[in-house]
């Protein structure tokens, strides 16, 4: 209902969300807390708009707390799934000490390094927070200047908007996708440091690649998984797949299908979250 908490379990704020009716045809919505308060209540994962500035019709998200996720007492169809009866799954994430980074940066125009990470990023998510550009994906599994947008299924694109990975962060180029001049961005960038709090939390992430196959095939990362993004890199036309052990394997929501409803691929896809 409007005005809604939900506990997350975290025990710390979240600084970043994925929300999603798997029930039916609704928009992927995302909170960042980079994004600041003028843009806090959210935007569309599946399309390439702005963030939203008001909590009216498309608000979503309030600030959350350490306990719960917080929904405006907006008019958001999303604001008010329970009501409809919809079922809902929220990916919840926060910042962990040389592992993870929710953060944000102001465009210059020219090559701009984005520091104080304190690790090397294995996986980056990109977004401009004031503008219409698309999402972009970068992970070092496949190399630094390969990118993927979220809200597409066209392959990945060779280019020269992400320059490089780096010791503490990352530097992106002059493109007006990733650093125009007055605009500001939002990340999420994913690594491994001999830092991180406990092997079990520095191992929760992990890129691989495979070659596609008509037979049921393993592919090893060493832990059993809670959420897995898959997408075939060289060849367009094909959806994300996104999994997760609280629909389980086997059903499927798509990052770019504008909201379109999970679908039960009757073990086709992910068959099976295994331990390694």
């Amino acid at each position: 209902s409007a005005g809604a908490t939900v506990g997350h379990g975290l025990g710390v704020a979240p600084n970043f969300i994925i929300l999603k009716d798997y029930s039916s045809t609704r928009n992927w919505q995302v909170y960042h807390s980079g994004a600041g308060s003028t843009y806090k209540y959210g935007v569309n994962l599946d399309l390439s708009n702005a963030f939203n500035n008001s909590s009216g019709t498309n608000g979503a998200f309030d600030d959350p707390s350490a306990t719960v996720i917080n929904f405006t007492n907006g008019s958001s169809t999303i604001n008010n799934l329970n009501a409809n009866g919809a079922s809902i799954v929220a990916y919840c994430f926060a910042d962990i000490d040389g592992l993870q980074k929710f953060g944000s940066y102001s465009g210059t125009g020219s090559s701009n390094s984005i520091t104080g990470l304190g690790f090397i990023p294995r996986f980056l998510l990109v977004k401009e927070v004031d503008g219409v550009d698309s999402w972009e994906l970068y992970d070092s599994e496949r190399g630094a200047n390969k990118v993927f947008y979220p809200n597409g299924n066209n392959a990945e694109v060779t280019g020269s908007t992400l320059t490089s990975f780096d010791s503490d962060g990352f530097t992106v180029s002059s493109a007006t996708s990733i650093n125009e001049s007055g605009k500001n961005y939002i990340y999420w960038a994913i690594g491994r440091s001999s830092t991180a709090e406990t092997p079990t939390v520095e191992n929760s992430y992990s890129s691989e690649n495979w070659i596609g196959s008509p037979r049921a095939i393993s592919v090893y990362n060493g832990f059993q998984p809670g959420l897995v993004i898959t997408r075939s890199f060289d060849d367009g036309g094909y959806n994300w797949g996104v999994y997760d052990s609280l629909r389980g394997p086997g059903s499927e929501l798509h990052f770019e299908s504008t909201g379109a409803a999970d679908v039960d691929l009757n073990n086709h896809g992910v068959a099976d979250f295994n331990t390694d």
